[in-house]
């Protein structure tokens, strides 16, 4: 078997990379031929140092790097990201049984589905995000500091402020949601795409939202690499850890905020933007 997953990083800049290294090592390790694509030149994690595992690089740049004006037509649509990696997987050695798609937002654009969609192999996309749905990618409003209750691209949805960098960054997005739905619905319009959800609340919330698309739902853990020691006393633990990128929508300042008024030391183990406001 041969199995193609495809990120946009070889290093985990993010919940979504660390789960494409992993379970393509985890693959691996049970016999399965794994070839990573990553849209982005870099270093790569040491656990894709692996003699199952090919790495194949896009050469592709990050949009947030590249000036705005170019980053908001590349993330939309990027035509060399589509040529890269059509070019990639021709040049397979072995064709793939599987193509597992894992995050396209920073480096391969929604243009790599009307590449998978012309594969034969069946393709799989896990949602650790809303992105396929929402257009700020978190269903959380910025602008109101609480989660978002707008149905994505309604009305409401398309006059709401809720992007964490501006109204034209909004925009951008808002634009490549329907071009991403498009050339979903475009592409799969004869097979089904599989949406792998990694809980059940997200599950809960993505369903409705893509009701009536060409869509297989599945409900599937992350996996996580953890090392077996002696287990832990939780009755005799002093502090409140959050794990994380330090956000709001993901309430690394309410942790902060609950364990100061409870008197309990707080422990975090990350990085991001509230990095200074939390200490």
């Amino acid at each position: 078997m041969h199995a193609v997953i495809l990120t946009n990083f070889a290093t985990p800049k993010g919940g979504a990379e660390k789960v494409a290294i992993e379970s393509a090592r985890g693959l691996a390790e049970r016999g399965v031929a794994v070839t990573l694509i990553h849209g982005v030149d870099g270093p790569a994690d040491p656990l894709l140092d692996h003699s199952g595992i090919r790495r194949v690089s896009l050469g592709l740049t990050d949009v947030w790097e590249r000036p705005a004006w170019r980053g908001a037509i590349e993330g939309i649509w990027s035509r060399e990201a589509a040529r890269r990696l059509d070019a990639a997987l021709a040049a397979l050695p072995d064709r793939p049984d599987v193509l597992h798609l894992h995050q396209w937002t920073r480096s391969l654009s929604p243009a790599v589905f009307s590449v998978l969609a012309r594969q034969r192999a069946p393709v799989a996309v896990t949602l650790h995000d809303y992105f396929l749905a929402c257009p700020n990618g978190v269903y959380y409003r910025f602008d109101t500091a609480e989660p978002c209750s707008l149905r994505p691209f309604s009305p409401g949805c398309l006059a709401a402020s809720c992007d964490p960098q501006s109204r034209a960054h909004k925009a951008v997005r808002l634009v490549r949601g329907f071009v991403q739905l498009a050339a979903i619905f475009r592409g799969f319009g004869r097979r089904p795409l599989a949406l792998v959800h990694v809980s059940d609340g997200s599950r809960a919330r993505l369903e409705p939202m893509l009701a009536g698309g060409p869509f297989f739902h599945h409900r599937i853990d992350n996996p996580v690499r953890v090392e077996r020691t002696a287990p832990a006393d939780p009755a005799g633990g002093d502090a409140v850890a959050f794990v994380g990128r330090f956000t709001r929508e993901k309430g690394a300042d309410l942790v902060a905020q609950a364990a100061h008024r409870a008197g309990l030391a707080s422990l975090f183990v990350g990085d991001g933007p509230l990095a200074e406001d939390l200490r």
